[in-house]
């Protein structure tokens, strides 16, 4: 029954050509010259995927391991062989489920004697690590072993495969394996309309999404390639699991597996969910993805459906979860389809990531201006804790709305929540706000929130240029806020050059007596003229600043003449 004398095959560089990952590391290599060398063996052709080279590797090792009994026949032989791959299979998902390249004997004997259906009782520890042990004793696993103190004489073991790629391909082969069981059975007994038993696919693929190792999901590519006139039925029946996700009954796993053990349904529903989306977009044949209205179930709306789901996805994964689902699919940009990313995608934030996902762009605009609103600005978390979050949105409305009267709204609303305590920060933003914007609002608006800042609090001095690009705005400043006509606001020398510019610029746009007293505000102000003359670029750059708000085009301040510091 073993390999005939002078029968072997020779291992050719042709025949590692299309397999230079796995032939680059000595011990696979090794495992590949075993495989190649049997006569009995398909070989590599030049268009074998890894996943189908992987099967024919694992199942032409076992075959001959269980050619050894002569009592076996071709048939017998045959489903032991599918027993034994499916006991790997479990090995493998036993270490990604615990989220570990390695699983224990214990460990490993717990969960076949839970998920291979045996009439043997319960888990007892050793009784599991026998079972552990007999397969693991096999190839495909290197181990390491340390004594047990609570089984005398006897070593526990722990187990990985020899490379990490053959965990992922038989995760990745069996989740296919077990669809198309299920749409198999679903399909002969399709006039009784019974209930479909997804408990051991619930199980295997509700502890960790499969977007944690992409690498799964490419395998179950392949895998799924191999089925040919069942991809139609495998289609189907994830398409029908993912559409009753809202009506699906709670599961009841096979007694004894808990690899996570974890109780949390919504977890293990959004884990579960996930990963048949993701297989159902990574075997979609077509570049466009897979349609949403063909994962909603009937008589629902497609859209909403889907945000639903991706609701349940943000609610259920942890945050590393999340990320890895968001960086592996994506909405198309028409909202109706959703696609792989091909490209490696870097994560913006987690909250922009999930509407991204769910294809609500109107939520994704909202995120983003508010996050680069919000990182622009200085953090001070005691005044975004006391009501301060709706304030600097009213802030930011006056520095972006586009209209007079829109800004009007928004500085109402900032009188109102203005905070009773003094804030520094808020007084920075909106004097900042008001020297860029106020030639936007009219002259009353911009009255009651210059007014509000002299009142609630004394700016301190480098507020001076700002206040003096306002009043250049609005040189009839002066009468509504008398108290603008105060020297001590302007003194100093910092930004002596911006204060002068923007007070001769208020000066020649007033009118009548107001230019008059802007004049003599200008002159009480002691100004270093030295700064002016010696800073050119800022005088360059303040006069473009006047001219725009001689001509009605509003102020263009360069943002670092208001804070830079004098040399």
């Amino acid at each position: 029954m073993g390999i005939e004398k002078n029968a072997l095959r020779r291992l050719t560089a042709a025949d590692l050509s299309s397999h230079l990952h796995l032939a680059c590391q000595p011990l696979l290599l090794l495992l590949l010259a075993i495989y190649i060398a049997d006569p009995k063996s398909p070989g590599i052709h030049a268009n074998m995927s890894t996943a189908a080279l992987y099967k024919s590797l694992f199942t032409s090792f076992i075959r001959r391991e269980l050619r050894k009994d002569p009592r076996l026949d071709e048939a017998r032989l045959a489903i032991e062989t599918t027993n034994r791959m499916w006991r790997l299979a479990i090995a493998a998902f036993a270490m990604f489920n615990r989220s570990r390249l390695f699983v224990t004997d214990d460990e490993l004997g717990a969960d076949l004697i839970a998920l291979a259906f045996d009439e043997s009782g319960p888990a007892v520890s050793a009784v599991a690590a026998r079972r552990g042990q007999h397969l693991l004793g096999q190839f495909f696993f290197i181990y390491t072993s340390e004594s047990d103190a609570h089984r005398d004489g006897e070593q526990r073991h722990s187990y990985e495969f020899l490379h990490a790629t053959f965990g992922e391909y038989l995760v990745g082969s069996w989740i296919v394996e077990l669809l198309v069981e299920l749409a198999q059975a679903h399909q002969l007994a399709l006039r009784s309309r019974p209930e479909i038993d997804d408990s051991v696919l619930f199980a295997l693929t509700s502890c960790q999404p499969i977007a944690n190792r992409r690498t799964i999901l490419e395998f179950a590519q392949e895998a799924f390639a191999e089925y040919g006139d069942a991809e139609t039925q495998l289609v189907a029946m994830l398409e029908l699991l993912i559409q009753r996700w809202r009506s699906r009954p709670i599961p009841t796993k096979p007694v004894g597996y808990r690899p996570a053990y974890i109780d949390d349904h919504l977890r293990e529903l959004a884990t579960y969910t996930a990963n048949l989306v993701l297989m159902r977009v990574f075997i979609e044949k077509s570049e466009q993805g897979v349609p949403i209205r063909s994962l909603a179930a009937v008589d629902t709306d497609p859209r909403e459906s889907w945000r639903s789901l991706t609701r349940l996805w943000h609610a259920g994964l942890d945050t590393t979860g999340i990320l890895a689902l968001t960086a592996t699919l994506a909405m198309s940009a028409d909202g109706q389809r959703i696609v792989r990313r091909q490209a490696q995608h870097d994560s913006v934030d987690l909250e922009i990531e999930v509407a991204d996902l769910a294809g609500d762009r109107e939520t994704v605009a909202r995120l983003l201006i508010g996050r680069r609103v919000r990182d622009f600005l200085p953090a001070a978390e005691e005044f975004l804790s006391d009501g301060g979050a709706e304030l600097l949105a009213e802030l930011s409305a006056i520095a972006t709305h586009p209209l007079a009267d829109g800004i009007g709204v928004a500085s109402a609303r900032t009188i109102e929540q203005w905070p009773a305590p003094e804030s520094e920060y808020a007084v920075h933003l909106l004097i900042h706000y008001l020297a860029a914007n106020s030639y936007k609002a009219d002259l009353d608006t911009v009255a009651n929130l210059v007014r509000l800042l002299l009142e609630t609090m004394r700016p301190h001095r480098r507020s001076a240029p700002q206040l003096a690009l306002v009043l250049a705005a609005h040189p009839q400043l002066l009468e509504k806020v008398p108290e603008l006509g105060s020297a001590d606001l302007y003194a100093g020398k910092e930004e002596a050059a911006t204060v002068a510019v923007a007070l001769q610029a208020a000066s020649d746009r007033a009118p009548g007596k107001l230019r008059k007293q802007l004049y003599e505000l200008k002159r009480r102000v002691d100004l270093d003229r030295r700064d002016l003359v010696d800073d050119k670029a800022t005088t360059v750059n303040l006069m473009k600043g006047v001219i725009g708000i001689l001509s009605g085009q509003g102020l263009r301040i360069n943002s670092r003449v208001a804070d830079r510091q004098p040399d």
